[in-house]
C-alpha cells in the first residue's frame, strides 16, 4: 500500500488514511468524454512505448520523479509488473500517457500525462475497460483529484484499502505485455 512520494524536496514513501479507489464496476464516462471516445481522435496502445510515457509523466511532475526512481520503473516493466497506456493522436503523435504498476488483480496508477486535450481521459477508459474485461477489482489513483472523481474513483479509509489489498493482490492478473483490444467500444 505504500506508493513513491517527493515531500520536501526528497523521495520518500506515502501511505495516506485515505486512497481514491475505483472499484472497476463502477466506472463511470461522462456523456461529453462518451461524444469524443466516438470521433476516435485518439488511438490507444499498451506497452508500446513505456519510457517515453514515463519520462513524459516526470516532465510534467516538476521533479516528483527522479533518474532512480524512473529506472526503478523501467525495471519493472522489464519484469512484467508495470505497463504504460499510449494515447496516439491522429498523426501519430504521443497526445498522453499513463502508467502503473499490476500486481494480483489491482493496477496502480502511478502517473499520468496529458498534452492534447482528454487524452488522458481518454486513456483512462481505455485502461479501465481493458481492467474490467481482464477481471480486475481495482484501480488505485492515490491522491484526490476531481478529474478522478468524475470516472467513478471514491476515497477509500487505509484499514479497508490494506483489506482489499491483502485479497485482490494475491489473485493472478493479467500476465506478460499487454495489448489494447482495437475492437473494443470504447464509447460504449
Amino acid at each position: 500500500g505504500f506508493y513513491p512520494a517527493w515531500e520536501h524536496g526528497q523521495q520518500t514513501w506515502s501511505a495516506p488514511a485515505e486512497r481514491m479507489v475505483l472499484f472497476i464496476e463502477n466506472f463511470h464516462i461522462e456523456p461529453a468524454l462518451r461524444r469524443r471516445l466516438a470521433r476516435k481522435n485518439f488511438r490507444v496502445t499498451f506497452d508500446q512505448d513505456f519510457a517515453a510515457v514515463v519520462h513524459a509523466c516526470a516532465g510534467a511532475g516538476a521533479g516528483r520523479m527522479d533518474e532512480a526512481l524512473i529506472a526503478s520503473f523501467v525495471a519493472a516493466f522489464d519484469a512484467g509488473l508495470a505497463h504504460s497506456v499510449e494515447i496516439w493522436d491522429r498523426s501519430g503523435v504521443l497526445a498522453g500517457g499513463i502508467f502503473g504498476l499490476a500486481i494480483g488483480k489491482v493496477f496502480f496508477t502511478e502517473g499520468d500525462v496529458t498534452r492534447a486535450r482528454d487524452a488522458s481521459k481518454v486513456g483512462f477508459v481505455a485502461l479501465n475497460c481493458h481492467l474490467q474485461r481482464w477481471g480486475y477489482l481495482m484501480n488505485d489513483g492515490k491522491h484526490l483529484r476531481g478529474r478522478l472523481c468524475q470516472l467513478g474513483f471514491l476515497p477509500v479509509q487505509r484499514t479497508t484499502f490494506d483489506a482489499l489489498l491483502a485479497m485482490a493482490c494475491t489473485r493472478t492478473g493479467q500476465e506478460g505485455r499487454w495489448t489494447a483490444d482495437q475492437t473494443l467500444n470504447l464509447a460504449a
